[in-house]
């Protein structure tokens, strides 16, 4: 089994936005957002209050990548993503290849006829937890 990491840098920005900070996949918006000097660390003193505003944005990580020779000698492809925490779509090439919804479980998209022997574009947008759990809340009351 042929297999390519797309672990390491990767762009992060907030839903809509092109200005990208630079990330590094397997990690979290809050270590990117602290690396970048954007927030300062929500472990520390009350910092957790003042960057309470990043769990109410969707963020979009991105990244472009060539496929590795050999990958496309597989019948199938698949891009498999661990630990995707928790709404969010992936997106390849402007395709969406599927929604997560559980952290805690892996998700696997067949993406044999997405990939280009050129550059592919791989896009993850996290929806707002806070956000979206409001209207489930307000369901229940």
């Amino acid at each position: 089994m042929f297999v390519q990491s797309l672990d390491g840098a990767w762009d992060l920005c907030k839903s809509g936005s092109k200005d990208a900070i630079e990330a590094l996949v397997p990690g979290c918006v809050h270590t990117d957002l602290v690396r970048a000097k954007a927030i300062e660390d929500p472990f520390v003193a009350d910092n957790e209050y003042r960057c309470a505003w990043v769990h109410e944005t969707d963020w979009e990580y991105s990244r472009e990548f060539e496929v590795e020779e050999g990958l496309h000698d597989a019948d199938r492809i698949y891009l498999e993503c661990d630990g995707l925490d928790t709404i969010a779509d992936v997106t390849l090439n402007g395709h969406i290849l599927g929604h997560a919804d559980n952290m805690h479980i892996a998700h696997r998209f067949d993406v044999t006829d997405r990939l280009t022997p050129a550059r592919n574009t791989l896009k993850i947008k996290f929806f707002s937890p806070v956000n979206h759990a409001k209207p489930l809340i307000e369901k229940e009351r």
